[in-house]
């Protein structure tokens, strides 16, 4: 230590401090493997009270895009790196030491310091910036410099260059370790790079390293958690030269997790543990290309729903159904078999190709790229099984995510329907081609959607396309327009670099983009600045973009769509009146909402939901309140009642529809009432939405008879379906009434829709066509037939009265189906208010079920150490039990042992070390003495094992006692909460009762008390009155009668107020009592409910008199 002191001293890495406060950390030298000494400046303390930011070094996977075939490679390495990077003066007294006595810092940057990696490495990055500027390729690793060129000639002169760049610094070259003159193999990061063969392989002393530690595990058999994590150590390095390396450490992984319970025990190897090893012992030594070539590139696809998967292999679409045991796979087990199954469709096409592969699943995405993953044994299984295809095809699979949105052809296909149209609105295609020309082509469109006269297309129905398959033909056109579906990005990427011309290329991105679809629900998207946040930007300039996702997702994808439409159609009406949108007037909002509910037409919670949207976008921007300015609420409230909220319909009763099925009987030849009849028994049965019936399929798949039984496996599509969460199958049983029995009805209704169902599987199906288009076709049939066969007026009426025959059909059908709609819907609500009452019932069987579990269960806690106990005392009575019987076995054996036993107690003899001495292997020469003292042995033996068993059994017998006394405890407290929950239910309710009947009687009361205070209130005002008038008679004389009449009136009047004062004492008084009587029934509760409190939380020894007390209580009340 003193050499390797003075040495650093002498070379200014370190130097005397002064005695100030300082932050020691040790140091300490230990030996490297070439026998030389490393000095150790621990910086574990410090690191503590540092926060290092993230950063990025240069690895090995980056190094095939580096390289190229051919390439001449030197390399410098930088003796003690570190050390060339000085530490300022004040921050030196963090990085002492204490040695002998003194004080000792560190001048230049140490090892060990948390971000001194990343402060290295940002100036050699500046290093290597400044030689590229001069023309170098260069790539470093923190003190490893790697430069590279075609020619052997060039690079020699540019190594001296960077040679002397460096020394300029003051950097010292490690000429031992550098690599100056050109050559084709060399090691770099710790693989060897061969750039004449395109080879990249381990060098020998890793490949021997890993060898050894494998063939130790494998003659071990066993192994513990460190031991698992530094083997995998070594592999996961190894996995970028080993082709499927990193598949076959997934298993391992899986085992090596499984250690963490018990990480210091040593496992056993399993069977597929030793087979993965064994494959990297046979593996480890591979050669692998560091660039695949391959001629062909083609594209891949995919999507997989409930209904079927879908695959866009290049151009064609292919398509699968599952089979019942696939219908049961995880959503991510189906996205991977999709993948399998489109590469299978066409395996001599996609043979010795490259094939780039996307798929809106992420973890699809990542098993494959990372060969694997240790969370899904079955996917990982089923991983294994498209590698080792792609393998066998010498297929390169290069996967990417493609979001669920652009996705849409794949998705479709496995939908199984038929796919929306991408163009861009006219007005957004005619500001392009008035700045860049009309385009003589549209190379991706169809017969509804181009945007110019010559097309090109898919549909090879289409006879108005100059062609079809736009990658078919080399591009060579003066300018063309592009705009294909997402998902086709990457093949018209690659097929332009065979091109020729201008090219006009839009992608997804595009905020004039419109999408003719369906009902599809990625066709609205809402980002930052558009919809729900537009206007926003403002506010939010200066967040990040984790901030700014964060605020995103206040609002949920459901409601993002559906603010999206109620947006435009505010800005839309603002900028028709030159009104300004992000901060409007409250009138102005006032005034689009009235043009909502009288031009519009609607619903007054349907303008609340616009009210809303506009208020939580637009107050954000400015103070203005517009949901609580009086004209907007105002004029909602007008709303409100000149269309006033419908009356709920009334819950019928499901015994009346049972009577009425089990009354009436319906025409088994008809499909409407086959229809009816099968769907309220499905209704009745399941309890589920009407909804649900739509997604009832009757193919094998969806339908399945199993004779006494039926089940149905609805598809995707339900209310409550996600990602997930899938609806459950409904399985119906036979019932013996056939007017109620839904397995008949089921079969029936699949009969007589047999034939009118044609090629649809959905159970319900209707036959009902729009009216009008029906009667134009028919029409127009026959005018075409009229007209070839000549004007006559006796052949069209057959066919007028066909069609009013039909149109005719067409109404009924149309009123029954209105009725079976309006049934049903009244069944739904009925169903949907049992299925509530039965939940609320079975809720509260489940309390009370709990809380007399959670009693037992601490009961049976406290017994399980004494059953343990008591376990043990058995295991020794056994062993006692056994000695004993061997000491009978061979006293019966002979008498004469006997004997010698008795004798050898009584003599005391003791010839136990002579007995050890003799050999024991042959038990037949032993003579009457040996057996004797065998005897006496064993004997002592068991004498031992009794001594030893007599202070656990003295023990064990008092805790027996104490859980003998506690099970009685255990049984007498059951009993008693047993009556206590007797006794408190039977007394609950007569309390209920009588304290709603003086409620009810304190608010008469109340009310009278009310009542008799207006009237001495008017009583009194009407004093005032008459002494008014009483006032003015006696300054006039000439009236004595009406004074006189004024006086008998003011007496009755004090009569009636004397006596009003009584009956509001009287009032007060009873008043008081009923509040005392309320009390006490309060008092009541309070102790029933300590009385369940103590039922739930069993009490302590001193606490169990206080629940008594508190029981005698409640039973004297």
């Amino acid at each position: 230590m003193n050499l390797e002191i003075q040495t650093m001293i002498r070379e200014r890495v370190l130097e005397f401090a002064p005695m100030t406060p300082s932050f020691i950390s040790p140091l300490f030298i230990i030996r490297k493997n070439n026998g030389k000494n490393r000095v150790i400046f621990n910086l574990k303390a410090l690191n503590q009270f540092m926060k290092p930011e993230p950063f990025h070094l240069f690895h090995h996977y980056q190094m095939p895009k580096f390289l190229q075939q051919g390439d001449w490679m030197v390399k410098l390495d930088i003796s003690q790196a570190y050390y060339h990077v000085p530490i300022s003066v004040k921050h030196r007294c963090f990085l002492r030491v204490s040695y002998k006595g003194r004080l000792l810092q560190m001048t230049c940057l140490p090892f060990g310091l948390a971000i001194a990696p990343k402060m290295f490495a940002s100036v050699t990055n500046w290093t290597a910036e400044l030689l590229r500027r001069q023309g170098l390729r260069v790539i470093v690793f923190l003190d490893d410099y790697l430069l590279v060129h075609q020619d052997r000639e060039v690079l020699q002169a540019q190594v001296h260059k960077a040679m002397q760049f460096l020394q300029n610094l003051g950097w010292n070259i490690n000429s031992k370790k550098s690599i100056c003159t050109p050559t084709r193999l060399i090691d770099f990061l710790g693989i060897t790079w061969d750039t004449n063969s395109n080879r990249k392989f381990l060098p020998t002393e890793k490949i021997n390293k890993i060898r050894q530690c494998l063939s130790t595990r494998l003659s071990a058999g066993n192994w513990t958690l460190k031991q698992a994590q530094c083997l995998l150590g070594y592999l996961n390095f190894a996995t970028f030269i080993t082709h499927r390396g990193r598949l076959h450490c997934r298993t391992l992984q899986q085992h090596s997790n499984a250690l963490m319970m018990s990480p210091i025990q040593s496992s056993p190897l399993a069977e597929e543990v030793r087979q993965e090893l064994a494959w990297w012992l046979h593996n480890i030594d591979q050669k692998t290309a560091i660039h695949l070539h391959r001629s062909r590139t083609n594209y891949l696809t995919t999507d997989a729903s409930d209904v079927q998967w879908g695959a866009l292999v290049n151009s064609k679409s292919v398509r699968g159904h599952w089979t019942p045991r696939q219908m049961t796979w995880h959503c991510n087990l189906k996205e991977m078999h999709a993948v399998i199954a489109a590469i299978l469709s066409d395996p001599e096409a996609l043979k010795d190709s490259k094939i780039i592969l996307q798929s809106d699943s992420k973890t699809v995405v990542s098993y494959i790229k990372n060969e694997g993953g240790t969370k899904s044994k079955r996917l990982l299984a089923m991983t294994k099984e498209l590698l080792a295809l792609t393998d066998s095809l010498n297929i390169v699979l290069i996967p990417h995510h493609l979001p669920g949105m652009y996705n849409m052809e794949a998705d479709h296909l496995s939908r199984n329907r038929k796919g929306g149209e991408w163009h861009l609105l006219p007005e957004a295609s005619r500001e392009i081609f008035n700045l860049w020309g009309t385009p003589e082509i549209d190379l991706f469109a169809s017969k509804e959607a181009h945007v110019v006269e010559n097309y090109v297309t898919l549909d090879l129905l289409d006879w108005n396309a100059c062609y079809h398959d736009a990658f078919s033909r080399s591009w060579k056109y003066d300018l063309a327009w592009i705009f294909p579906p997402p998902a086709l990005l990457p093949q018209v990427l690659h097929h332009l670099n065979s091109a020729q011309g201008s090219y006009d290329t839009r992608s997804r991105q595009n905020s004039n983009q419109h999408r003719d679809t369906a009902g599809s629900a990625s066709s609205v998207e809402i980002t930052n600045g558009s919809m729900v946040n537009f206007g926003w930007d403002s506010l939010i300039e200066n967040w990040s973009n984790d901030e700014k996702n964060l605020l995103s997702t206040c609002w949920r994808q459901s409601t993002r769509k559906t603010y999206a439409p109620i947006w435009k159609k505010w800005v839309k009406w603002c900028q028709e009146n030159n009104l300004d949108y992000q901060f409007p007037a409250p009138t102005n909002v006032a005034r689009y909402l009235a043009r909502l509910f009288l031009n519009d037409h609607l619903a007054y919670r349907s303008i609340l939901v616009h009210k809303s949207v506009i208020a939580s976008i637009c107050e954000t921007l400015s103070d203005v309140k517009i949901s609580s300015n009086n004209l907007v609420k105002h004029l909602l409230k007008a709303i409100s009642i000149a269309k006033p909220i419908p009356q709920k319909l009334p819950i019928w009763d499901a015994r009346t529809v049972i009577h009425y099925l089990r009354d009436s009987s319906p025409n088994e030849n008809s499909l409407f009432d086959v229809s009816k009849r099968t769907a309220t028994i499905l209704l009745l049965t399941s309890g589920r939405r009407v909804h649900d019936l739509t997604l009832l399929h009757c193919d094998p798949q969806h339908f399945i008879d199993k004779g006494d039984s039926i089940i149905l496996h609805p598809v995707f599509g339900s209310k409550t379906d996600t990602g997930s969460y899938r609806q459950s199958s409904w399985t119906l049983l036979d019932c013996p009434d056939k007017r109620l029995n839904p397995l008949f009805w089921l079969r029936t209704l699949v009969e007589v829709s047999k034939f009118t169902r044609g090629s649809l599987t959905n159970l319900f199906i209707t036959t009902r066509d729009p009216i009008s288009k029906v009667n134009g076709e028919i029409e127009e049939l026959v005018q075409q037939r009229l007209a070839a066969s000549g004007s006559k007026e006796d052949k069209l009426a057959p066919f007028r009265q066909q069609a009013t025959v039909i149109r005719r059909n067409k109404e009924a059908s149309a009123a029954h189906v209105h009725e079976l709609t309006a049934a049903l819907k009244e069944h739904e609500v009925t169903l949907a208010d049992l299925q509530s009452q039965v939940k609320q019932l079975l809720g509260d069987m489940v309390l009370r079920g709990e809380e007399l579990k959670k009693y037992v269960n601490s009961l049976r806690t406290k017994s399980t150490v004494y059953k343990r106990q008591r376990a043990n005392l058995s295991t020794f009575k056994v062993e006692a039990g056994i000695l004993t019987r061997t000491l009978q076995i061979i006293s019966s054996a002979d008498p004469t042992i006997e004997m010698a036993l008795l004798n050898y107690k009584k003599m005391k003899i003791d010839d136990v070390e002579d007995v050890e001495r003799e050999p024991q292997s042959d038990l037949t020469r032993k003579s009457f003495h040996d057996l004797s003292q065998l005897v006496a042995q064993t004997a002592q033996t068991l004498s031992e094992v009794r001594q030893e068993l007599q202070p656990l059994a003295d023990k064990i017998k008092p805790i027996k006692q104490e859980f003998q006394a506690i099970q009685q405890q255990y049984e007498q407290k059951k009993r008693a909460y047993e009556a206590t929950s007797i006794n408190i239910s039977s007394q609950m309710e007569p309390l209920k009762s009588q304290v709603k009947e003086l409620t009810d009687q304190l608010n008469s009361k109340e009310d009278e008390w009310k009542n008799l205070r207006q009237k001495i209130t008017k009583a009194e005002s009407l004093q005032e009155v008459v002494m008014v008038e009483m006032k003015n008679s006696m300054q006039s004389p000439r009236q004595p009668s009406k004074m006189e009449s004024m006086k008998r009136r003011i007496a009755d009047l004090e009569d009636i107020v004397h006596n009003l004062e009584e009956d509001q004492r009287a009032i007060s008084s009873r008043q008081g009592a009923v509040e005392e009587q309320t009390r006490l029934w309060q008092n009541t509760l309070e102790l029933l409910r300590c009385k369940l409190k103590s039922r739930n939380e069993p009490a302590a020894r001193e606490g169990r008199m206080h629940i008594t007390q508190h029981s005698q209580m409640l039973t004297l009340t």
